[in-house]
């Protein structure tokens, strides 16, 4: 040092001009003269360092591995029930994708609600780690860790901390220690947790991953699309029967099936009903011309209706008693059956020659003249009676014919009606039918897909279980201790470089030649004054 100041003050006497600024002169000078202050900050930052690496804990890091294949299930999208075909590759980085949705935080959330925020927020007790064969300084050393953790995580573990912050403080320390990365070109997802024991560190990774595989199971769960798309393919289904039904009923009701053979079928039925209509009515006109002629000719013999009524119910009345006498078992009712035909025989005898009396007067007395009148007369009433039969047949036949024609009218006009609405029915059954097998195919698709799901199979595999680590993953206290001495040597040498420029005294040669500006010409060193000499008086004087 001595040296190195002396050759300070080795300079030109005659450089009158002030040198420029030297950085190096001012590093060394500073050193010079703090370099004990320097030396106490370094050994103060190295202490530092050793007492935070001493505060920390071990940690152990388990690692796993989960395997991903993008699927079906992972590509699917509402769109793809609209008749959307899907591009080859929709997701365009499903790693990428992948590790965001392993990242949320309420995966962490869950994690720490199901293993408790304790076991998550507890650094653990290092001494457990201890053997017979574990050094006592190791020993003292896993004590001193176990009880500044302590005293660290206690009020978070035990008070001032509700259910809630402690869920919260848990999942923000698994977030924090846990990573999750990928190598490139590979759909393997690496999954690492720092924890303080390696139990622990395994535990958590194991329920880190079970998590994460559910996660992604309930992300692309089929089950919501299942429940959504099987209430549109119900509706189509419905949609597609009520459209059959209405077009079958359609067919029943019109009664169609061949459109050109029915109308040829009920034209020809139109025109036979026609002429036999035609015929039906032109022979009742003739009946009734001729009806109408025999009664003339009656009322001409003067044999009224009424006298030949007469005739006919005698007539009756006499055969009815014939068959009673038959039919009737019991005399008493017998008698009294015939007594009242009798009755009815005589007032009928009685009324008859009421009606002869009234007969025209060249007939009257003439018995010959009067049965043969009678005789035309009974002939007359038979055709009568055989036109008037004839006569009802021929309306009854009528009616019938003509109802028969109008409902034939009735029915091509609804076949007509039926065949403007028959194409419109074929094309809403040819659509629906259409819609719901475009559905029920796609439904197929995820019903498959859905039943792959409740079997247990996802796009998401661990193909590592979580690791028990057995060595240490840190701290590294060497680097820490190292850190430690760097820093606080770099802040001693910014201490020291601060108090030299901060310096106003003239200490050495060279920093009064550049404050003053004038060439330093000699240095007087220091020098320590002699220590005085004690001088015996008694022996001077004896001397």
């Amino acid at each position: 040092m001595a040296n190195w100041k002396s050759g300070l003050a080795e300079e030109d006497p005659q450089d009158e001009l002030a040198p420029p600024f030297d950085a190096r002169d001012l590093l060394l000078a500073s050193v010079a003269r703090s370099w004990r202050l320097i030396l106490v900050i370094a050994t103060l930052g190295a202490l530092i360092g050793l007492v935070w690496s001493l505060y920390q804990t071990n940690t152990y890091v388990s690692t796993a591995n989960l395997l991903l294949r993008v699927g079906a299930r992972e590509d699917l999208t509402a769109e793809d029930f609209l008749g959307q075909e899907s591009p080859a590759s929709r997701t365009s980085a499903p790693i990428r994708d992948e590790i965001q949705l392993l990242s949320d935080t309420a995966i962490y959330v869950q994690v720490a609600k199901l293993m408790g925020p304790a076991e998550i927020i507890d650094p653990g007790d290092p001494t457990l780690l201890d053997g017979p064969g574990t050094p006592w300084y190791v020993r003292k050393l896993h004590e001193i860790q176990r009880d500044l953790q302590a005293a660290r995580w206690k009020d978070q573990l035990v008070t001032g901390q509700g259910p809630t912050q402690g869920v919260a403080l848990a999942a923000e320390i698994l977030r924090r220690n846990t990573r999750l990365w990928v190598d490139d070109g590979s759909n393997v997802i690496h999954v690492a947790y720092t924890s303080s024991s390696p139990e622990r560190a395994q535990r958590i990774t194991f329920a880190l991953v079970d998590a994460f595989l559910q996660r992604h199971r309930s992300q692309f769960s089929i089950e919501p699309y299942f429940q959504s798309n099987l209430t549109q393919v119900e509706a189509a289904r419905e949609r597609s029967d009520r459209a059959q039904k209405a077009y079958y009923d359609h067919l029943s009701d019109c009664g169609f099936y061949d459109l050109e053979a029915q109308w040829a079928e009920m034209f020809s039925e139109s025109d036979e009903l026609e002429r036999e209509l035609f015929a039906a009515r032109a022979r009742e006109a003739e009946l009734l011309t001729e009806r109408d002629q025999v009664a003339s000719r009656l009322n001409e013999l003067g044999v009224t209706t009424e006298y030949d009524e007469l005739l006919r119910r005698r007539r009756k009345l006499q055969a009815d008693r014939g068959v009673i006498a038959f039919q009737v078992r019991s005399k008493d009712e017998l008698q009294r059956q015939l007594r009242a035909i009798d009755d009815q025989i005589q007032e009928v005898e009685r009324e008859l020659a009421r009606q002869e009396s009234n007969l025209p007067s060249t007939i009257r007395g003439k018995p010959t003249e009067s049965v043969s009148v009678v005789s035309e007369a009974e002939n007359i009433r038979r055709r009568l009676e055989s036109t008037d039969t004839e006569l009802r047949n021929l309306t009854v036949r009528i009616a019938r014919t003509d109802g028969r024609l109008q409902d034939l009218n009735l029915r091509m006009s609804k076949l007509r009606e039926c065949s403007s609405i028959h194409p419109q029915l074929q094309n809403a059954i040819t659509t629906e039918s259409a819609g719901f097998e475009r559905l029920a195919e796609r439904f197929a698709t995820v019903e498959a897909l859905r039943t792959i799901e409740r079997e247990g199979d996802i796009n998401l595999r661990l193909l590592h279980e979580p690791t028990l680590p057995f060595e240490k993953a840190g701290p590294k206290r060497p680097r820490m201790i190292l850190g430690g001495l760097a820093g606080g040597m770099l802040l001693g040498f910014l201490l020291a470089v601060v108090r030299q420029a901060m310096d106003r005294q003239l200490r050495y040669p060279e920093a009064t030649r550049r404050m003053l500006g004038i060439p330093v010409l000699a240095v007087v060193g220091q020098h320590k004054l002699p220590k005085p000499v004690a001088v015996d008086v008694h022996k001077t004087g004896a001397a």
